[in-house]
């Protein structure tokens, strides 16, 4: 019995041992998690920011294309500083679009990030109670009970 009593609770320690591990594991994860999520925000925080500046230089070359080919008295020519603009306004079009994408999966990213976030703040939550469970209900019962006159047939 009482050899049954020891394997039991080296089984117990080994299992507390291997939740330990888990958790540290998990908390680590968390952590690495936590700092993708803040690099993340600061880059949907930067792409917003190109955005904006990327609007007054397109407003600009809008306008001056939109003033070019409504000019009072005078032909609409397709001479070489039309076609800068319209290559001007189309590549600001096009940068701002893809930055938009850009932003739009780094969005879907922070997303995925914060879904993983609670899903490792839950199995931490579970782990821990699984280590007090452990330690301090199972293990501490072991501890008092039996006790050595009892086992050995004393009482």
């Amino acid at each position: 019995m009482w050899s049954q009593y020891s394997r039991v609770n080296a089984a117990f320690t080994l299992r507390v041992n291997q939740n330990t591990h888990a958790k540290n594991t998990l908390q680590q994860h968390l952590a690495k998690t936590l700092q993708e999520m803040h690099q993340t925000e600061r880059t949907i925080s930067d792409l917003e920011g190109s955005i904006w500046a990327k609007r007054a230089p397109l407003r600009v070359a809008q306008s001056r294309l939109e003033e070019r080919t409504h000019r009072p008295n005078m032909e609409l020519c397709r001479d070489q500083p039309h076609t800068r603009l319209l290559s001007e306004v189309s590549g600001l079009q096009d940068t701002v679009l893809s930055l938009r994408q850009r932003l739009s999966e780094a969005q879907a990213t922070l997303q995925q990030l914060a879904d993983c976030k609670s899903v490792l703040e839950q199995e931490l939550y579970t782990k821990a109670l699984s280590l007090f469970i452990d330690q301090e209900r199972c293990l501490g019962l072991r501890k008092t009970y039996p006790s050595t006159p009892r086992l050995v047939g004393y009482t």
